[in-house]
């Protein structure tokens, strides 16, 4: 399932932290981007939603296609009037560096609990953010969509991680900046958390007593 090492066993099984990578890490801009740039007469909220269950991401997402086919089939999807190199030139650029701040609070959440993240990523963003940037060493464990076939807020991507991780549903802390990822983890049992960027995850984190 995930590939990185289990946690070092002086850690307590519970809670497990969980944490989203886009806009919780990192800055991700696509979803304004393509507002800003191509669909001015949506709302930012209309155009994640168009992002979050287009056909050509989800392929990407789920490992089912590679760079240049998604490029090419997102272009022609949305009728987007750039060349799919462009346009994939672009989709980079949209994984933004790490939030000021943000490897000091892991830092200091890492030393006392399990970690892992969940993301609806693909190989280009995660060579970007896990190798560019670091995280791939800031978890415990990784759950990237890409690997896992599945994506949230599917059902079954939550219950992979439960099983994975071996802890109960509610012992798992999670944190993401989609309502409908936050309201997908709940359905299955997850403590979730709506936050985004890396002073509310902090905020939220003392409220939480983990600090």
């Amino acid at each position: 399932m995930a590939d990185s090492a289990r946690a070092a066993p002086d850690k307590p099984s519970a809670p497990v932290l969980l944490f989203d990578l886009g806009n919780i890490v990192n800055e991700f801009i696509g979803v304004h981007e393509i507002q800003r740039l191509w669909r001015p007469d949506k709302s930012v909220s209309e155009v994640r939603s168009d992002w979050l269950t287009a056909p050509a991401v989800v392929a990407f997402e789920v490992g089912r296609i590679g760079p240049e086919d998604f490029a090419r089939r997102f272009v022609e999807e949305w009728r987007i009037p750039v060349a799919p190199d462009d346009f994939l030139a672009l989709f980079l650029s949209w994984a933004r560096p790490p939030f000021p701040g943000i490897y000091e609070l892991l830092d200091a959440l890492k030393r006392r609990y399990r970690t892992a993240c969940l993301s609806n990523t693909n190989p280009l963003h995660w060579e970007r953010v896990g190798g560019e940037f670091g995280f791939d060493g800031y978890f415990d464990r990784q759950y990237l969509s890409f690997r896992m076939g599945l994506i949230k807020p599917e059902a079954a991507v939550f219950e992979a991680v439960v099983a994975d991780l071996a802890v109960a549903p509610n012992e798992i802390l999670f944190f993401d900046d989609t309502p409908e990822n936050v309201e997908g983890a709940r359905a299955v049992g997850f403590a979730a958390h709506r936050v985004e960027g890396v002073a509310e995850l902090r905020d939220k984190c003392g409220e939480l007593g983990l600090l």
